[in-house]
């Protein structure tokens, strides 16, 4: 039989100290119909691979397309061309293109012609002149006497500093070399100018994409951070100082390739990429120490369940390695997102898409959209401002052809909505960027057939910062306990406690959208409400079970902490939250109203029973 903890025991034996703790969830996916995404239009562009997509402060749509004339586009949101620049430079990634708070444009590439030995750069006005155009010779490899064919440019990004930060990869002429020359230029953001030059040495070089192994980023403080499959460097802001390198330091680091860097508000990096594992390829992100290189944490890689949105779904599940991380992302809570494409031992591949508490590393749910027998992968991510997760890549459909794919869940993992693509299937297409503006439009980089397109999705409803309508475990963050009608009592006025989830109806919560951000939380076992007791509002008020009636003391708010936890808010108490009374992690440790803190006992995530 349980024995009930009580609140006076409780409170006297524990403080109301805030303590973290790593905890491990997984959601699968639940229905989620609040949000959805009409195709609105596309734009075609004739017989050239390639194309980068990002939007601008005003909502306007940067594209950056590889033609024969190599044009920066620049629509609105209706699809309809500003202007358009001819650069004469090959743009090749998402990296190419950044936008400054003013909404100029800095775009970096090379030549057309084979063997180009030099960097471009361009500075392009919000009204499309060419404020300045830049062209840079690359270093050669160390003592070989060659010299630098330009190989791959970017990627770049922007400074707080006034300056532009450019990674470069070339490779020997006459003969092409396992290694390549690496520059990185520091460019004045000004006047297009050269201030400093990092020729530190070399990488190794994947001639399919060579810039695919690579990745540049900066801190707040404009410390450099350059990844390679040699490792991880970290410079100062004018490349003169080597802060640490991993290359050095550790030789298991990312021993096969570094793809993204990103850092959060307390410039804590985050890399992913690739590493071999036992003859396979894993998926591996990772946290860094700013100040030493020190790995934090490595993220538990995993894959969930398949969801079967492709073409060719197999049922075969991805569970002996993944394939490789290509893009991150941090929500406005600070939860870590990493997509990239997962393999099982016979070879099938699917796109993934995991979510990790950036504190402890701990994966809180990974789903992998499709498997197939041909080159799954997600390519990038995007979140919007309800947190809600935008991920685009490539589905299987056979041998020798793919469908791209955009899919969109909520910081619970649950699918809101999946494209059935616009563009010709069974083709050889790929969604490879995307980039979301601040009214609800979606803009996509298809290449299909050698030819990008870049088409636009408009999204009504909000879904992600609040919770869907389904039934749940409500899980609290410190006890990793549930949240329960005690003893499965179904009489007004039963005690609301927490224990170890063994999936009893007293466990389980249907969540109700009211309308107006305000929810109701009914117990399955017996058909009442979460209540606060009495409408009380002091500290320490009883939680219980109670016939529904509507009441604001029945009805709360959800309001996202971190890693996909949520304070309950009732309506009658505003200011207070539901919380686990104290830092107990005891079966039967009670639920009751307190003044919100932030402490962990207050924070509770929403998860599939």
């Amino acid at each position: 039989m349980k024995t009930l903890l009580t609140k006076t025991f409780l409170r006297l034996i524990q403080s109301r100290a805030i303590l973290a703790i790593t905890t491990f969830s997984l959601a699968v996916p639940l229905s989620a119909s609040a949000v959805t995404g009409t195709f609105a239009w596309q734009l075609t562009t004739a017989n050239y691979p390639g194309g980068v997509v990002k939007v601008d402060n005003a909502g306007n749509v940067i594209t950056a397309i590889n033609t024969t004339t190599s044009a920066v586009n620049k629509y609105n949101s209706n699809g309809t061309l500003i202007w358009s620049v001819n650069i004469g430079l090959l743009v090749h990634d998402k990296g190419h293109i950044v936008v400054d708070s003013a909404n100029n444009v800095y775009v970096v590439g090379n030549g057309f012609a084979q063997n180009a030995t030099t960097l471009g750069v361009v500075k392009i006005s919000p009204n499309g002149a060419i404020l300045w155009s830049s062209t840079f010779t690359l270093n050669s490899m160390p003592g070989s006497g060659g010299t630098a064919e330009h190989e791959a440019s970017g990627p770049i990004v922007l400074g707080s500093n006034g300056s532009l930060y450019v990674l470069a990869i070339g490779d020997e002429i006459p003969s092409l070399s396992l290694t390549a020359p690496v520059n990185i230029l520091r460019i004045n953001t000004s006047t297009g100018a050269e201030q400093n030059r990092l020729p530190f040495g070399t990488q190794t070089l994947d001639f399919s994409n060579p810039m695919s192994d690579s990745a540049i980023a900066v801190d707040s403080a404009n410390n450099v951070f350059y990844g390679s499959p040699e490792g991880m460097r970290s410079y100062s802001s004018d490349l003169q100082t080597v802060r640490w390198n991993t290359a050095t330091t550790s030789t298991t680091f990312l021993p096969y390739s570094v793809r993204a860097i990103i850092l959060d508000s307390a410039n804590n990096v985050y890399v992913t990429g690739t590493a071999p594992t036992s003859g396979a390829y894993t998926m591996i992100t990772k946290r860094l120490n700013n100040a030493n290189g020190a790995v934090v944490w490595t993220s538990a890689n995993f894959v969930a369940e398949n969801l079967g949105l492709g073409f060719y779904p197999t049922g075969i599940r991805a569970n002996d390695a993944l394939f490789g991380g290509n893009a991150l992302a941090l929500d406005s809570t600070g939860t870590l997102y990493a997509v990239g494409g997962a393999q099982d031992g016979s070879g099938y591949v699917g796109g993934v898409l995991a979510q990790y508490n950036a504190s402890t590393g701990a994966a809180q749910w990974s789903h992998e959209l499709t498997d197939s027998d041909f080159e799954g992968t997600i390519a990038d991510v995007a979140i919007d401002n309800n947190n809600n997760i935008h991920a685009v890549g490539l589905l299987g459909n056979g041998p020798g052809a793919g469908q791209s794919v955009i899919s969109v869940f909520n910081t619970l993992g649950n699918l809101l909505w999946t494209t059935s693509p616009q563009f010709t299937a069974g083709v050889d297409n790929e969604m490879t960027h995307v980039a979301l503006d601040n009214n609800s439009g979606v803009y996509v980089i298809d290449d299909v057939v050698n030819s990008a397109i870049l088409a636009k999705y408009t999204e009504s409803g909000s879904g992600g910062g609040t919770v869907p309508n389904g039934t749940y475990k409500i899980i609290n963050l410190n006890s990793a306990l549930a949240m329960e009608a005690f003893g499965q009592h179904t009489t007004n006025g039963t005690q609301i406690d927490q224990w170890a989830y063994n999936h009893g109806a007293n466990q389980q919560w249907a969540v109700t959208s009211l309308g107006n951000g305000q929810y109701s939380i009914i117990e399955t076992q017996c058909g009442r409400s979460l209540d606060v007791s009495g409408f009380g509002t002091a500290n320490g008020t009883k939680i219980d079970l109670w016939d529904h009636n509507g009441g604001s003391n029945q009805q709360f708010s959800f309001t996202a902490t971190a890693n996909g936890y949520y304070r309950i808010t009732p309506a009658n108490a505003t200011g207070s939250c539901i919380e686990g009374v104290g830092l107990s992690k005891a079966n039967g440790t009670l639920v009751d109203l307190w003044q919100y803190n932030g402490g962990n006992n207050q924070q509770w995530i929403f998860q599939a029973p």
